[in-house]
């Protein structure tokens, strides 16, 4: 079973290593407070765990199917997903699941 991991702790793995990329597909259950809920930037549905509810970290989790589960923004959130890289200071995650909401 994954251990699951803060939005931070996350984050904080990922921001200063150049060998971010070779950990691509690797099966994360990542918790946070959803401050967007919608669309990123190439239409697809997503959650973001963003800086001014997670201690910085900013994440991005990319859903396999656009439900959100009930997810409202200021929900905490566990979303399990395939971590896909960290791009423009984002950890980006994709194939991601709804899997608890508090």
């Amino acid at each position: 079973m994954l251990e699951k991991i803060t939005s931070s702790e996350l984050y904080n793995r990922y921001k200063d290593g150049p060998d971010a990329k070779s950990q691509s597909a690797e099966k994360i259950l990542v918790e946070g407070i959803a401050t967007y809920l919608g669309p990123d930037m190439y239409g697809l549905p997503s959650i973001e765990f963003g800086t001014s509810k997670n201690d910085g970290a900013n994440i991005l989790c990319v859903l396999a199917e656009p439900e959100y589960a009930n997810v409202k923004i200021g929900s905490k959130v566990t979303i399990l997903g395939n971590f896909y890289g960290f791009v423009q200071k984002t950890v980006v995650m994709k194939k991601c699941e709804v899997k608890e909401v508090i």
